[in-house]
This record gives C-alpha cells, structure tokens and sequence, in this order.
C-alpha cells in the first residue's frame, strides 16, 4: 500500500503547537499517536470531527483522513468535492471549510466523502485523543495541489 506522508510533509510551510483540546473539524494537524501495542509514530491527518462535543480528553475521539493515505489525486478530488472556497487561505494554518453542527459529519460522510473511491476505505482513522502528543496545526501548500480558485 502507498505512503504518501514524505510527499505531504514536504509541503509544510509552518507548524503551531497546539492544546488537543482546541482541535477544530477541517484543520490539518501533524502528531505523534501512541498505538495499543506501544509504538509511537508520527500521522498528519484532516480533521474532520471531534466527538462526543461534550467529553473531556480521556473520552473524546478524533475522526479524521489520514494523509499517509490520501495521494495528490485523492486530494485534488477531496477538495473539487468540498467546492470552490473549500480552503481557508487567510488563517496562519491550512483549514478546509467543511460544514458545521451535530449531524453535519454524517451527511458529509454520506453525501461527499463516498462519492470519492476508496477514501473512506484507506484514509479514514479515528484516534483517541488521550494517546496523542506533540499536536501542531500545519500550514499546508495546498495551492501545489490544487488551483487557486479553490482556496479562499
């Protein structure tokens, strides 16, 4: 199976340590994660829901795409998918646009990630957020991804 986390790490313009718990659905976030056999590795993953809203660290779970899955095609359609505006390019981090609300994940999922082959199958990940360390929000060059006209 492909590994694309050397080609996405390449394009990080800057990083910004961040508390795990100000994680927001649509930043994309590079950490270390603690796995159940022991082993610690580094992921850079897009967020796509925290849940439940209400939990403490101990409990909450991270739903996210893990880049080390996604080639640049994957993203090209990801963002095509998401529609024009689909990126943030004002804020000091990459931040995709993706819509907001206690349902809003599941119609998302259903209504935009499905249509794209294989992307929920390889790259959809849920992590513990009690099991990562060392967060830092990414500055991402997505523009040598996509066009411009996809970031705002």
């Amino acid at each position: 199976m492909a590994k694309f986390l050397p080609i996405h790490r390449s394009r990080i313009l800057s990083e910004v340590t961040v508390a795990r718990t100000k994680l927001e659905p649509g930043q994309m976030i590079k950490f270390r994660y603690k796995k159940k056999n022991g082993d610690a590795d580094l992921y850079m993953a897009l967020v796509l829901s925290l849940w439940p809203p209400a939990a403490g660290i101990r409990d909450k779970v991270m739903h996210a795409l893990t880049l080390d899955r996604v080639s640049d095609n994957t993203m090209r359609r990801l963002v095509r998918v998401i529609g024009a505006g689909a990126v943030d390019g004002e804020s000091q981090s990459t931040k995709f646009n993706l819509p907001k609300g206690r349902s809003a994940p599941q119609r998302f999922y259903e209504a935009k990630l499905d249509t794209i082959p294989n992307l929920i199958n390889k790259a959809y990940r849920t992590y513990f957020l009690k099991e990562m360390t060392q967060v830092r929000l990414v500055d991402y060059d997505i523009k040598k991804v996509v066009g411009s006209r996809f970031v705002t």
